[in-house]
């Protein structure tokens, strides 16, 4: 079983986001957060496999936890789902380690896509 811990401001997102995870076997939402703060404790404690992340918290911003989740889990599989899907943000994730980058208003298909793909490959290696 894949742990999952999505990061994002909106409750509507992550309750969206849980939704379409519930219908993935192999993959267990583990927890949620909406600050830095808060993604930060959660990627510690929980060890996450997976992180679905958004760019824009209320107290800073995606970079910070991609930085350290990549630091201290190089082996986690981190997707940005982002409002913000400029040229430099995506180029910038990636650079910092971000194994997918999608723009929620057009992409977030795209995203249960790549959960359901990680169930015929190992996304943790």
């Amino acid at each position: 079983m894949r742990k999952l811990l999505i990061i994002d401001d909106s409750p509507l997102v992550r309750d969206y986001v849980a939704q379409m995870i519930s219908t993935i076997p192999d993959i267990e939402l583990v927890g949620e957060a909406e600050t830095v703060s808060e993604s930060i404790a959660a990627i510690k404690k929980l060890a996450p496999d997976i992180i679905i992340l958004d760019l824009q918290l209320p107290d800073g911003n995606g970079f910070e936890i991609l930085n350290l989740a990549k630091k201290i889990l190089p082996r986690t599989k981190v997707i940005v789902l982002t409002n913000y899907p400029f040229p430099q943000h995506k180029a910038r994730a990636l650079a910092a380690g971000a194994e997918y980058f999608f723009d929620k208003s057009l992409e977030f298909g795209k995203v249960i896509g790549v959960l359901k793909q990680s169930n015929n490959h190992d996304v943790s290696s």
